[in-house]
């Protein structure tokens, strides 16, 4: 029962990692961290080193120490990685960081178009998945305020390993900068790469 903390990508909740979730077996025990807009902990506007901080708050919560496993999709790698390396810094093993195709860079036209997959792809493989207008209202303000914390977000050094998962598929020019900038920053990078477009990537 080894915990696996996923960490939520740009629509700010852990919905995107269910089919991942099924074909982990029995061995593990998979945790969701949500982002909550509303939150007293959270100053506006959003930074995601204060983010990792208190996520880290909930995650030692189910495990009060190391090794911890932590993955994350798209925006959710950069959180991962910020709360690898601050749990680094608080004496922590880290015993897995998995970022899944990662990119420091894009365009609005390329959120947009992630997003709007994402929720077809949802809606597609779950037919009572519905929302109202209001809900998707809530989600691109979401996805909005974290937009806002990604692209303020620098990275820094980190003392431990990272498994990247490249999406073969996907335009190539960020996913390349971003492996330069992990490359740079952390004391080694695996890649693992994946025959997928981004947004299939999961």
């Amino acid at each position: 029962k080894t915990p696996i903390f996923c960490l939520h990508a740009l629509i700010g909740d852990a919905f995107t990692y269910r089919k991942l979730t099924e074909h982990l077996g029995e061995e593990y025990s998979v945790y969701g961290l949500v982002f909550n807009p509303h939150s007293s902990q959270i100053r506006h506007p959003v930074q995601l080193t204060q983010l990792a901080s208190i996520y880290i708050r909930e995650i030692r919560k189910v495990q009060p120490k190391g090794p911890y496993c932590l993955l994350g999709y798209s925006l959710g790698g950069a959180i991962a990685y910020e709360v690898a390396r601050q749990l680094r810094l608080q004496c922590q093993e880290i015993a897995m960081l998995a970022l899944l195709d990662t990119r420091f860079e894009f365009t609005e036209q390329l959120v947009q178009k992630t997003f709007a997959a994402l929720k077809n792809k949802m809606l597609q493989e779950i037919k009572v998945f519905h929302k109202t207008s209001g809900q998707l209202k809530n989600e691109f303000a979401i996805a909005k305020m974290l937009k806002y914390a990604f692209t303020h977000y620098e990275l820094a050094a980190y003392d431990g390993t990272v498994l990247y998962f490249y999406a073969e598929l996907a335009d190539n020019t960020y996913a390349e900068r971003s492996l330069k900038q992990f490359k740079h920053f952390a004391k080694n990078v695996e890649i693992i790469n994946i025959h997928s477009k981004h947004a299939s990537l999961i």
